[in-house]
């Protein structure tokens, strides 16, 4: 039936292209999701798996041949150039997907060309009806060849499509789809395709891009960006699960959990930048054993240095020989950070699920009391179900001090950072806990853990606790200028200083220090509230009165109106006044109702980062 011996009128060229975008664009969003279903299906390539993946090109292909009998006029009584562009791109997209078999790709180009030839009968065995299949076939092998470089890239998958549109309307028979095709015919049918062609570029470069950040996303929901170990967050969703699974099946279920010996001291000695490189290490180390040994097993990062793995199926006794492994691959594993050579050893508890365990939080707790119980027997060692397989307990020389950091901060918000404080703790070896220490120690000895928080918290307003005699001291001030000088300087360095200091030495502080842009905070004891001087404040920064000082003075209606009186004077001379010893919100609260002081210290406000003892 013949429309039109010219051309298409713009606004029906507009429909159709329309008609052809949309049309494009719904193919390839719901053919494409269901060839990735298929695609990722985990079954050999046979049998079932094999029928399944025909479906997607299977009734691509029908779809194909029913566009074309409609642009014939089979099926309807007028035909069109669009019907005739929407058969082409379904069989030719289909040949763009990615990761199909050649007996597949046999089948995709069977489907392409049997619509060419209905597109093309009118050609029959002559030259050109033999050419223009030739050309068809060799553009679908070399597709299936350059997939990868055309699949996701809008030019060249515009460029490539488009090639086989010009062939194809270049040598369709003049009389098909209700036309006497002419040249402007044939342009108005690659315009046609174009439409289509130009917008699912477009759209699968940018759904791949989203593909591409979700899995970027889920990997990172799924694994630890240090170490490649799964995170602790999917070890919680996979043990409960299977902890449910085995219990239900009667099918046993082990735990591992692994600690890395001292690590504490590797960050302490060597950096936190070598540390890391310490535990991306041992991670690879424990996953390539892992890798070696056949049975359902998963490694995860559980906590800083902690490790743990899931062998689902197996027992203990089975397991233990498969961490045995893992053990001594560790221990005879040389491991490079930075510029340092390194060994490390791990200790590790062991544990099957057994009947009487109602949750899988039982299950955990017996798999870390076997791994504490590893650490009591001298850390590098396995214990499984509560048997210490070797004994190597040893003398271990106790820390007795270390230095931290506490935030002080606001009363008001209770998170605004007011500074930064480093602090001197002691380790009570027969409590097995540490006690912060009121007593001021020298500079010279808290130097470098002062210039590592520097390095570490950038621009920070930093508070050193110094005794007034160490001040004095020229080589602090000379060692402070260097510290200061050297590129690490805080936003503000502020030296507390226990009460009482006279008017006189805080003065002669006050000048020796202004070059340093050095300030100073008076510390008030317990029962120092009459050594709250006015005369004071203009040399100071900040006051630190003790919670219990202040809870004294609340029980004295004489000794809280001098309290009060001084701290409206801080107010007036802009010195900071901070309360000592917030340890609960009951202390917070009492602060914030009855006096009006800006900041706090103490537990509840912020816990001191104190090494931990293992």
């Amino acid at each position: 039936m013949q429309i039109s011996s010219t051309s298409i009128s713009v606004p029906m060229l507009i429909a159709q292209g329309l008609t052809m975008l949309f049309f494009a664009l719904g193919f390839v969003g719901y053919y494409s999701r269901f060839w990735r279903w298929l695609s990722q299906t985990k079954t050999a390539k046979s049998g079932i798996n094999r029928i399944l993946r025909l479906t997607a090109p299977a009734a691509a292909i029908v779809i194909a041949v029913l566009f074309d009998r409609m642009a014939s006029g089979r099926l309807l009584p007028v035909g069109g150039l669009v019907q005739h562009g929407m058969s082409l791109f379904v069989v030719t997209f289909i040949i763009l997907d990615a990761d199909i078999w050649p007996s597949e790709l046999l089948f995709r180009v069977a489907g392409m060309m049997t619509v060419w030839g209905l597109s093309h009968a009118g050609l029959g065995w002559g030259p050109l009806g033999v050419l223009s299949a030739v050309l068809a076939v060799a553009w679908a092998v070399a597709t299936w060849y350059l997939g990868p470089k055309i699949r996701y890239h809008i030019l060249p998958h515009f460029v490539w499509l488009m090639s086989i549109a010009v062939l194809y309307w270049v040598t369709i028979p003049s009389a098909t789809a209700g036309f006497i095709m002419t040249p402007k015919l044939v342009v108005q049918a690659n315009l046609l395709y174009a439409f289509a062609v130009i917008a699912t570029a477009v759209y699968l470069t940018q759904m791949r891009q989203e593909e591409r950040q979700s899995a970027t996303n889920a990997r990172r929901v799924t694994y630890d960006a240090l170490t490649n170990a799964k995170t602790y967050a999917i070890f919680q969703h996979d043990i409960e699960q299977q902890f449910i699974d085995a219990q239900r099946d009667g099918y046993p279920l082990t735990v591992v959990a692994i600690d890395v010996d001292h690590f504490k001291q590797v960050n302490d000695h060597y950096g936190h930048l070598a540390g890391n490189e310490i535990l991306i290490s041992v991670a690879a180390t424990l996953q390539d054993e892992l890798d070696h040994h056949p049975g359902r097993h998963q490694l995860y990062r559980t906590g800083g240095e902690e490790f743990s793995i899931i062998f689902g199926h197996t027992t203990a006794p089975a397991a233990t020989a498969t961490v045995r492994n893992c053990w001594a691959a560790v221990k005879h594993s040389t491991y490079h950070a930075r510029q340092y050579a390194l060994q490390v050893t791990i200790s590790g508890g062991i544990t099957t699920a057994r009947p009487e365990d109602t949750h899988v939080d039982a299950l955990l707790r017996r798999a870390d009391d076997n791994l504490y119980q590893s650490k009591q027997h001298g850390r590098d060692t396995l214990t499984v179900e509560g048997t210490t397989l070797h004994d190597t307990a040893r003398v271990q020389p106790q820390q007795l001090y270390a230095y931290c950091t506490q935030q002080v901060c606001s009363v008001a918000t209770g998170h605004d950072d007011i500074a930064t404080e480093v602090l001197a703790a002691r380790y009570l070896a027969a409590k097995d806990q540490w006690q912060l220490s009121d007593t001021a120690r020298p500079f010279e000895q808290q130097r470098d853990f002062v210039e590592q928080v520097a390095q570490d918290m950038g621009k920070v307003a930093l508070t050193l606790h110094l005794t007034i005699g160490d001040c004095q001291a020229r080589r602090t001030r000379e060692r402070l200028a260097v510290f200061l000088a050297a590129g690490k300087r805080p936003a503000r360095l502020r030296i507390v200083l226990d009460a009482p200091v006279t008017l006189t030495e805080l003065a002669a502080l006050r000048a020796d220090y202004r070059q340093l842009a050095v300030g100073f905070v008076l510390a008030f004891p317990d029962d120092g509230d009459d050594m709250m001087v006015e005369s004071l404040l203009p040399l100071l920064d900040g006051v630190r009165i003790p919670l219990a000082l202040l809870r004294a003075a609340g029980q004295s209606v004489q000794t809280s109106k001098r309290v009060m009186a001084f701290l409206h004077q801080c107010q007036q001379h802009h010195v900071i006044t901070v309360a000592d010893g917030i340890d609960n919100s009951v202390d917070v609260e009492y602060v914030r109702q009855t006096w009006p002081v800006d900041g706090g210290r103490g537990y509840f406000m912020h816990h001191p980062d104190l090494p931990r003892i293992d």
